[in-house]
């Protein structure tokens, strides 16, 4: 079966002196940890075509490249026109411009669990365009979904000794490429001025996912062409980190540090490099100048930073100058849309569902870090619940703090919940048994607990957007061992006082007894005052099972349900009386 993990790594509770980031011993990432559906595929920033070719391959001849590994069991590369090759559906087809004709892939994942990788994909003779140019780039085109493996092309002149230059080493775990991804490296070091090159194709790993590569080229790039990587936005806490929050509350306003990530793709060093950032009618802002060499990377920061005036949408537009450029098309950078919130919601993922996080069944908390920049009130913590999550599940939510010596130091908890069917695939929102005051200047840790066991799929929670590492946590109960992950949880905080629910949801008192039950069960609740009840009974598909609206006196009340006719299996019983809708799981045999 094919896995979908995410990227976990192990997490000693160290922090530094500051209790600001933390550090760790890190392991492999457990196999059970999974995600779901497929990913939001990572945006391509296209690199200048007007460079010189000096050299290509399309792989419409097979007998161009020799494959060779070392692999338990033997696994090569493999040459196919398949353009449904690979085991990532979210990637098929490839859509490589010349793919019909050819293209190089290893599948890590069809190894399954014990294998291993070791393969390399070499041209298979001396290419001699290289000789009169000092600064040559490597490009081709690919799709990767990547994991734990090692992706890298190596070059030699003289086929004896190789120089590895790693690809995709900064691409999240099990996020896929864009489709297809255009990489360049720059070889100048190895292949500048060489009378004689070769090239290769080196992929590492053990039941990891795939590479695919096509229409290999050797260029020299234009003189001068600066690249916009990825946008550096976020407010910085007592947590040490640059945090892209893209709901915050009034209360938590802050400066909003912009920044930018810019690599110079072009020939020659580039001078007078900046990073420009704009809200319409509201910011503008301008880096420092500074100075790229060729295929160097900087990051340029904004001056002034950005403080909203208060509740609103504020979408940054960003772009990189120099001065020339001969590709201008690729200096934008992906808009940033910052919301200031007056409902109370503090959010960390981008608000868009694009993948999920479970664990296989195992129980596990799961949730994100939150910088706190002033004094406020945690009433409830938001969980987005999968899709293909099992109603019937219990959930719950905690609260942890990270304290002076850098441990996560336990501050309160929600009590168990049963996720109806219409709460499947929706934001729901868990309030706290007790309020819980936050202080400014802390971090704290908020997250989702299931605990296992359960029917069907469990509990399974939203993922959104990517986290930087030590920011995002998972607590696996089996273990007893937090990791990290940079897939950004849907738990968000809120700090809107729900009037009350939990205090309401005591005051009425539902039970229901016997659990499990044969021929009938009794829900029993407390009335402050009389009026109407209704209790439904569903199965897990939603289906409703039975029915009935009850006239009640205050006091203690009790409903007897007949249950006989049910078929066993777990179902839903919910309650409305006075306002109040309550859902307690039942198990009828």
């Amino acid at each position: 079966m094919t896995k979908n993990y995410i990227f976990i790594l192990g997490l000693s509770l160290a922090f530094t002196s500051m209790a600001q980031v933390p550090v760790g011993k890190y392991a492999s990432a457990p196999k059970n940890v999974g995600t779901l559906s497929t990913v939001k595929q990572k945006p391509t920033t296209p690199i200048s075509t007007k460079s010189t070719l000096l050299w290509s391959n399309d792989f419409s001849t097979p007998s161009d490249w020799v494959m060779t590994n070392t692999s338990t069991p033997p696994a090569n590369w493999t040459i196919t026109t398949n353009l449904n090759a690979s085991p990532e559906p979210a990637l098929n087809p490839a859509n490589f411009t010349t793919g019909s004709n050819g293209y190089g892939i290893i599948d890590s994942d069809a190894q399954g669990a014990s294998g291993t990788q070791n393969a390399l994909m070499t041209y298979a003779n001396a290419i001699t365009a290289c000789s009169t140019s000092s600064v040559v780039v490597l490009r081709f085109s690919q799709t990767h979904r990547r994991y734990l493996e090692t992706t890298s092309v190596e070059v030699s002149n003289d086929n004896v000794n190789w120089t590895t230059f790693e690809v995709n080493a900064d691409m999240a775990v099990s996020t896929n490429s864009a489709n297809p991804e255009l990489v360049s490296v720059n070889i100048s070091s190895v292949a500048g001025n060489q009378a004689n090159v070769y090239i290769r194709f080196k992929y590492v790993g053990a039941y990891d996912w795939f590479w695919a590569v096509d229409d290999v080229e050797l260029v020299v790039p234009d003189d001068n062409d600066l690249k916009a990587v990825k946008k550096h936005v976020g407010m910085e806490g007592g947590s040490g980190n640059r945090l892209a929050y893209y709901n915050v509350p009034v209360s938590q306003i802050q400066p909003l540090k912009i920044g930018g990530i810019v690599e110079n793709v072009g020939a020659l060093t580039q001078n007078d490099v900046k990073v420009f950032g704009t809200i319409p009618s509201t910011y503008s802002g301008t880096s420092a100048s500074g100075t790229l060499a060729s295929f160097e990377i900087d990051t340029f920061d904004l001056v002034p930073d950005f403080t909203p005036a208060g509740a609103g949408n504020y979408t940054i537009n960003m772009n990189c100058q120099g001065a020339p450029d001969a590709n201008p098309a690729n200096n934008t950078f992906t808009p940033f849309t910052y919301t200031v919130t007056s409902n109370g919601t503090y959010a960390r993922d981008a608000l868009v569902r694009d993948n999920g996080a479970f664990n296989q069944g195992d129980g596990y908390e799961l949730g994100n870090l939150f910088d706190i920049f002033s004094n406020e009130t945690l009433y409830s913590i938001d969980v987005d619940v999968h899709p293909t999550s099992t109603a019937g599940t219990e959930m719950a939510v905690k609260l942890y703090v990270i304290n002076a010596g850098g441990d996560f130091e336990y501050k309160g908890e929600s009590d168990l919940m049963v996720l109806a069917n219409n709460q499947i695939g929706t934001v729901v929102r868990v309030p706290l048994q007790t309020p819980i005051p936050l202080n400014a200047g802390e971090s704290y840790i908020a997250v989702a607990v299931y605990q296992g066991g359960g029917s069907g799929n469990g509990l399974r929670v939203g993922t959104s957007g990517l986290s930087p590492v030590q920011t995002t946590f998972l607590f696996d109960i089996p273990s007893t061992t937090w990791f990290y992950t940079t897939s950004t949880s849907m738990v968000r905080m809120s700090f809107k006082n729900n009037v009350g629910l939990s205090e309401l949801e005591e005051a009425v008192n539902m039970n229901v007894y016997p659990n499990p039950a044969t021929d009938n069960a009794t829900v029993s609740f407390e009335a402050a005052t009389a009026g109407e009840a209704t209790v439904s009974i569903t199965d897990l598909s939603g289906k409703v099972v039975y029915s009935s609206l009850n006239n009640f006196s205050t006091g203690v009340q009790h409903l007897v349900i007949p249950t006989s006719d049910f078929q066993s299996g777990v179902y839903l019983v919910n309650l409305s009386v006075n306002g109040i809708e309550l859902t307690k799981k039942l198990t009828v045999k």
